[in-house]
């Protein structure tokens, strides 16, 4: 934050172009004054949906820069932050899941459908807690730089109830 206040338009975050990537194919540089802005209007979206101090948020961001938008926001706000391994299979997932007893989990679109499957395993299971997958998607979300003017927060959810895990979708 000092940073962004002393030198705001210095580049914070860059990724250089590779053409055919699924993510910023013609690069990407964010300055110090954007990086803030994301990550304060994530820190308020986690906040208001009872996300913070305590709570663990799993991120499959692949390689993407909006993976540092999120580890930032929710450590601003005192959670843990759980980084998944975006070539974890199924059974991976599950494992990592359970053991880290993440009650968010914040991904790409892509991985999606396996964290929900991973989080309806768990919600079924004896030892199991529900975390249902909340894909980056900037069209629905507004979770991405691009979108940043977007005033959507975070889908509606409580906080943990006695320490047990709750989610969104």
């Amino acid at each position: 934050m000092a940073t962004a206040a002393t030198v705001p338009d210095q580049p914070f975050l860059c990724a250089t172009p590779a053409p055919g990537r699924a993510y910023h194919p013609d690069g990407v540089e964010l300055t110090y004054a954007a990086v803030r802005a994301e990550v304060l209007r994530l820190k308020d979206a986690y906040a208001e949906a009872g996300y913070g101090h305590g709570h663990r948020i799993a991120l499959l961001f692949e390689n993407r820069p909006e993976f540092f938008f999120h580890y930032l926001a929710a450590n601003a706000l005192g959670a843990g932050v759980v980084p998944v391994n975006p070539d974890y299979r199924h059974d991976e997932l599950a494992y990592q899941m359970d053991h880290s007893a993440a009650d968010l989990a914040v991904s790409v679109p892509e991985r999606v459908g396996t964290l929900e499957a991973v989080a309806r395993e768990r919600a079924n299971g004896p030892r199991r807690s529900r975390v249902p997958a909340w894909p980056l998607a900037a069209e629905r979300r507004g979770l991405t730089p691009s979108a940043a003017s977007s005033t959507h927060p975070a889908p509606p959810v409580g906080p943990r109830a006695a320490c047990s895990a709750t989610s969104t979708t």
